[in-house]
Formats: C-alpha cells, structure tokens, sequence
C-alpha cells in the first residue's frame, strides 16, 4: 500500500517513491527516518554497604593515664560486629570539629545561639559512621582495636554517691590480657547496655 505523502510547495498528493512533485516539480526529500527512541535512565547503583559497617558510637570518653590517673586521653569508640575501636581524639581535631560547626552554622544562616548549639555537638564523632574500620584505624598513630571474639566481658556502670556529687559513668572492656577501663562524660546506662547488647549479646553487663 503506497504512503500517502504531500508536496512541501504545493500540497498536491505525491506517490511514496516520487522524487518530484507531478504538479509544481518541487524537489521531494526522502523522509527522515523516526529517532530511535532513548532508552529510559536507570538509577544509578546503590553504593555498596561496608563489610564492616559501624553500628554505634560513644563519644565523651576518656581514658586515665600518668601519675595517680591524673591525665586524661579523649577518645571515641566506634563499634562494629567484628571489633571496638578507639579514635584518640588530638586537641587540635576537636578545634577543628568546633570551627567547622560553628562555619557551617554560620553559612545557614544560624545566629549565635545555632552556632554555639553546632560546637556542642561538633566532637559526637558522627563521622565514624561513615568510615570504614580501616579509615577511622589510619587517622592516628594512637587508634586501636579489640575483637569482638577475645572480650570476655563489657561492663558499664553508673555511679552515685548520694551526696549531690555529680553521677560518673564508666564502661570496661575485658579481654584474656587485661580489662581497659574509660570514663565517660555522660551516658544513658540502659539504653546503651541495650544497644550493644544486640550487637554483642550477653557478654554486655
């Protein structure tokens, strides 16, 4: 069956294979092809998780050292399924955390009350979250890890002397070679005893 077609000039009815218009002799150009229709986009693909993801942190810690446990060592502990690891934390990361807070609270437009909110929080060591093992172990010298596999026991406590002394937090980590021991600013004793009791079950008291 022939195409129906019409001349560009002269709206006369063309034959499918005419060159020419049979009534004014315009030149007829073949028909463009139809573009082929683009293929939908695909989402790109999900980025892959972490092998070792970190499930939770704890900041505010620290660790006594020195003469009579006078000097304190500030660290974050970042867990995972198959470690703890410490983040030693230098006087200078926590300046920075401060100053970037306080930067980016001030580029959104907060006042002086949204940035001094912003520097509270700047040292929650939040970016753990999204570094792997290896990463947050390669920031300092000072960062190590247990296995999960060799703690025997972890042990968080709360104490309260009932003399309207301020309430003092600690967890213990103990391995077949030692217990280590932190201080911890401040903690909900038993909601974190619950958080990592569904990471390492029992073995948290």
């Amino acid at each position: 069956m022939s195409d129906v077609r019409f001349c560009s000039n002269c709206g006369a009815h063309l034959n499918h294979n005419a060159r020419f218009c049979p009534s004014c002799g315009n030149a007829i150009h073949p028909a463009a092809a139809p573009a082929p229709a683009a293929a939908p986009l695909q989402p790109p693909p999900p980025a892959p998780r972490p092998q070792e993801p970190v499930l939770a942190i704890l900041s505010g810690v620290n660790r006594r050292s020195g003469f009579m446990g006078l000097k304190f060592e500030p660290f974050v502990i970042a867990f995972t399924a198959q470690r703890i690891i410490f983040a030693a934390q230098t006087t200078e990361m926590m300046k920075q955390n401060v100053q970037a807070a306080r930067d980016a609270a001030k580029a959104d437009g907060k006042g002086f009350l949204g940035q001094w909110g912003a520097q509270l929080s700047s040292n929650s060591g939040q970016q753990y979250l999204s570094m792997t093992p290896e990463q947050i172990l390669a920031e300092q010298p000072a960062n190590f890890f247990l296995p999960a596999s060799q703690l025997k026991r972890i042990q968080l406590r709360e104490y309260d002397d009932n003399e309207g002394g301020p309430t003092t937090y600690t967890i213990q980590f103990e391995t077949p070679s030692g217990k280590h021991k932190f201080d911890v600013s401040s903690m909900d004793t038993r909601k974190r005893k619950q958080q990592l009791q569904q990471i390492y079950g029992d073995i948290v008291r």
